[in-house]
């Protein structure tokens, strides 16, 4: 099964993003639909949230982001489903159960696991359920409303699916575009990129990897993670 989310030829993103993004999302709509593998499901979201960083990167018509977002909130909600049918099919560990009550020869997992998040985030476990149990309706009706806002952020999305009013310091996606530097931007981007790299990583193969590559990259990246942690503590402590 095709996910539809890889660029077809040269520079079609870039002659025509909008339509290109469109037809892009049409067919995420009827892929997503019918997807039963969470790993392809998790492997849509990192293409879509590649989609999001070139368009932001060259900047392209905005329109055309949101609808990359949009493909990644589908996602995000696809996903919550699956682990809801994985905990009805015992695959996925269901609130109350522990690793203890895993079946004998069965590898259940724990939500976070099936997500693709790690132990400590809650949240993102938390939206994705309150995205997959939301009616279509509901759903559809949401990601329409924070789409005509210009702010197809999860935190918006899960907002609107849970009838919760937005917090008094929001702003929309104009007031941010007017603004030269956008903290709250710049955060949300960080994590959706680091969401998509770690779904890169879980289907890496080392012994594929260059040895050069690994000599130069491995310390790169290791020292980008440290400064990331070091900006994460002083924004946690402010």
């Amino acid at each position: 099964m095709t996910t539809d989310l890889v660029v077809p030829e040269a520079g079609a993103l870039e002659a025509d993003p909008v339509q290109y993004m469109a037809v892009v999302l049409h067919r995420a709509k009827g892929w997503l639909a019918e997807a039963q593998s969470i790993e392809q499901v998790r492997e849509t979201k990192a293409v879509a949230v590649g989609y999001e960083s070139v368009i932001r990167e060259k900047e392209l018509a905005f329109d055309a982001q949101l609808s990359a977002t949009e493909i990644v909130r589908r996602c995000e909600r696809r996903i919550g489903e699956l682990v809801r049918q994985g905990q009805r099919d015992g695959t996925v560990l269901s609130r109350g159960q522990t690793v203890g009550d895993r079946t004998r020869g069965c590898d259940l997992r724990r939500p976070h696991e099936a997500v693709g998040v790690s132990e400590n985030d809650r949240k993102a476990v938390s939206d994705a359920y309150a995205m997959a149990d939301s009616p279509n309706e509901e759903f559809e009706e949401a990601i329409s409303e924070a789409r005509e806002e210009g702010n197809l952020s999860r935190a918006n999305v899960v907002r609107k699916v849970k009838g919760e009013k937005p917090k008094t310091n929001d702003r929309s996606e104009w007031h941010h575009r007017r603004r030269r530097i956008d903290s709250n931007r710049i955060l949300e981007t960080l994590a959706q990129e680091l969401d998509a790299a770690a779904d890169g990583l879980d289907l890496m193969d080392p012994d594929d990897l260059d040895a050069d590559l690994v000599e130069t990259a491995v310390p790169a990246i290791k020292k980008s993670i440290a400064t990331v942690n070091r900006h994460l503590r002083r924004i946690q402590h402010d």
